[in-house]
Parts: structure tokens; C-alpha cells; sequence
């Protein structure tokens, strides 16, 4: 099934896109990484990626917060580029969007078989963010390319479904913050102790230890690296 790939700038309608071509051309269940306000809605977790059923919709949106082109090697993107190889036999189909299209893990980049660059067509409004959708469309196998043109009015029906506001957080957030923090000491211990205050209860024994704080990070799902700060903030709390 096909792979298809969703480029523009930011407001240019790529989240809009792929939400139309799901819930007005499918009825089957769409695993996302942005919150949809519909029924056939499911949260993707990155666990997911692993154990995604047959015969879904998937959207990616922002792709690059989980196979950035610059990590090609990660064990995440080696997976998810076997996805991408083998769509046709898993009845899946994927919607990427990115505003560069060199921001993804390059399998990808050459693996689509849709390619949609997004725009803003004047309307006669003033203001850009009331023009209309415009979504020229690459079809790799039939060499064609054909244009949509969806008007702001039709658009504001799907509005209500997402919001183009949502922070779409990496997929290893919590290590990059480490990394940010690891030369700023003071920083780095206040937001231990917040890390800690968050996975303490998940701790059931008097006597700490790494091995214990580390199980709770992953209970939580914060990267291990956090484990000798939370480690440290617990033992100075006992003091």
C-alpha cells in the first residue's frame, strides 16, 4: 500500500491533507502521533511502530520527530525504514508530513509513492491564512501529476479535528534535554527533581538503587540516561 509524502511550509494544509484523505476516501482505524478528535483516532506510541495491526491508516506528522534523516542508524529508523520496504504486503498506508523534505531518513525519501507539495492559493482575502488549499500531487507509478485546490470554506469543516498548534515533541525528548542541561549544573538538578517526583511512586523499596531508578524511568518512559541525577536527588532527600 502506498507511502505518501506530505511537503510545504508552515499553514500550507499538510496535516489537513492527510486528515481529508483518511476520513473522507477510509473508515479504518488511524494511528497518529497528533491528537484527532474522531473516533477512529488511536495514539501512536513509539512501541507501537512494532506491533502496528494490518489494514490501518498511519500519520506522521512532523516526521522528522521520529526518523530525522540526521539519525539514520538508529534503531527506530532501521525499523521503521523496513515499514516503509514492506507496505505492500502489510495492507498499511503512511502519511508523512515535513517542511523539508531532507529532515527525513532518506528510505523514505525514496520509497514514495504519492508526493504532495502544499501551498496557499489567493482567494481575494487579505489575510494568507484565509486563502484556499492547494495540493499538487506526484503519482510515481502512473508518472502523472494532478492538482487539488480545497477552499478555505470546506476546509474549516475539518478544523475542529486537530490542532495546527500541537507541539509535536521528538521521540527522545527527555535525552535531548539531558544533553541541553549536562553543562548547566543548577538546571540539571532542578529538573531532576522534577524527573524524580514523577517516577518515585513507582519505586517500592526502602533501599535505592540505580538498578530501581532506572526500572522506574522506563515504567515511565524517560530515558535512563536521567538515572544517576534521580539516583543522586533521592539519596540527598534520605539525607
Amino acid at each position: 500500500m502506498p507511502l505518501t509524502l506530505i511537503c510545504g511550509w508552515r499553514g500550507s494544509g499538510k496535516t489537513l491533507f492527510a486528515l481529508i484523505i483518511n476520513l473522507l476516501f477510509s473508515n479504518r482505524i488511524i494511528y497518529s502521533n497528533f491528537n484527532i478528535n474522531h473516533e477512529n483516532y488511536r495514539p501512536l506510541r513509539l512501541l507501537d511502530l512494532i506491533r502496528l495491526p494490518k489494514h490501518i491508516e498511519l500519520i506522521l506528522d512532523e516526521g522528522y520527530a521520529i526518523i530525522d534523516s540526521r539519525i539514520s542508524m538508529s534503531y527506530i529508523n532501521v525499523y521503521s525504514g523496513y515499514l516503509a520496504f514492506q507496505l505492500r504486503k502489510t495492507d498499511r498506508n503512511i502519511y508523512i508530513t515535513v517542511q523539508q523534505l531532507s529532515s527525513i531518513d532518506k528510505r523514505y525519501r525514496n520509497e514514495w509513492d504519492y508526493f504532495v507539495e502544499c501551498s496557499r492559493l489567493y482567494n481575494g482575502n487579505v489575510s494568507w491564512k484565509m486563502w484556499d488549499f492547494q495540493y499538487i500531487i506526484s503519482d510515481k507509478r502512473a508518472e502523472a501529476i494532478t492538482t487539488w485546490i480545497i477552499t478555505y470554506e470546506k476546509a474549516t469543516k475539518f478544523f475542529g479535528l486537530y490542532d495546527t498548534n500541537e507541539i509535536i515533541q521528538p521521540r527522545n525528548k527527555s535525552r535531548i534535554e539531558y544533553e541541553f542541561l549536562k553543562d548547566e549544573p543548577e538546571e540539571l538538578w532542578r529538573v531532576g527533581l522534577t524527573i524524580t517526583k514523577r517516577i518515585v511512586r513507582s519505586i517500592n523499596s526502602k533501599k535505592i538503587t540505580k538498578e530501581l531508578v532506572e526500572i522506574a524511568l522506563i515504567k515511565n518512559g524517560i530515558d535512563p540516561i536521567w538515572k544517576t541525577i534521580c539516583y543522586l536527588v533521592l539519596k540527598d532527600a534520605i539525607k
